[in-house]
């Protein structure tokens, strides 16, 4: 306890208040009143050649501290402005084919995830969106029910914003990986807060973001995409910093 204590006085606001909604955001480290100092004084003296200065490799240097917290392997955690764009870029891997065209999530997943579930349907996309019980939760036996051979893709919550509940992930993975299907997890409540390992679990992409638990404020979403699924797939949504040689 007293280990975690000493770490109270990097938080401003802990000194005039509790502060209890970190699951929405995170409150601000002091360093992080320096580093953005020291980007605007940067930009101010520096200009255009900050790009080749350090710039150009912030979102690498950024990943690679993601890596080191969910298990993920070097090279495999791309810095985006927010998940729903993560997200995008994830499904734009996955084309429907024949009659595997399902995408699994579920009713208690974030709103503007479901949107984006939603919008695929012009893309020629099906979807099932799994029901919550009375309590908020959605056990993970209720996720792999609904998944079968015409199911693409399963995008699922690990902690459900609005109740916490823990979804386990292994069975989801397990019963998607057997019929032939990708998994998306989300993993915006749970980076930095529970455990994560995307190495062990399985995982084809997981998604999160520094605004919370990570006291990394807006602006900074990240995918991991894991290292069988870059080797076989291509995304459709890509752009300058997706080219290997832009």
């Amino acid at each position: 306890m007293n280990d975690l204590a000493r770490w109270r006085d990097e938080f401003p606001i802990l000194s005039r208040t509790v502060y209890m909604i970190s699951n929405s955001l995170g409150a601000m480290p002091r360093a992080a009143a320096r580093s953005l100092s020291e980007y605007a004084d940067t930009w101010a003296t520096r200009g255009v050649r900050a790009w080749e200065e350090r710039w150009w490799e912030l979102a690498g240097e950024l990943g690679s501290r993601i890596e080191a917290i969910i298990g993920a392997p070097a090279g495999s955690v791309s810095m985006h402005e927010n998940v729903t764009t993560a997200e995008a870029v994830a499904l734009s891997c996955i084309r429907p084919e024949g009659e595997k065209r399902t995408i699994v999530c579920t009713a208690m997943d974030f709103p503007s995830a479901v949107y984006l579930y939603k919008g695929q349907r012009d893309a020629g996309f099906d979807l099932r969106i799994v029901p919550g019980l009375d309590d908020l939760s959605v056990p993970a036996d209720r996720i792999v029910a609904a998944i079968d051979e015409r199911t693409a893709v399963v995008c699922l919550s690990h902690v459900l914003f609005r109740s916490s509940y823990i979804v386990d992930p292994a069975p989801v993975i397990e019963k998607a990986h057997a019929v032939g299907a990708l998994v998306v997890l989300d993993g915006y409540q749970s980076a930095g807060i529970i455990p994560v390992d995307v190495t062990q679990s399985g995982v084809d992409f997981f998604v999160g973001g520094c605004l919370k638990w990570l006291c990394g404020g807006p602006g900074n979403a990240f995918l991991y995409t894991a290292p069988w699924v870059k080797a076989t797939t291509r995304p459709r949504l890509t752009g300058w910093l997706s080219r290997s040689a832009p």
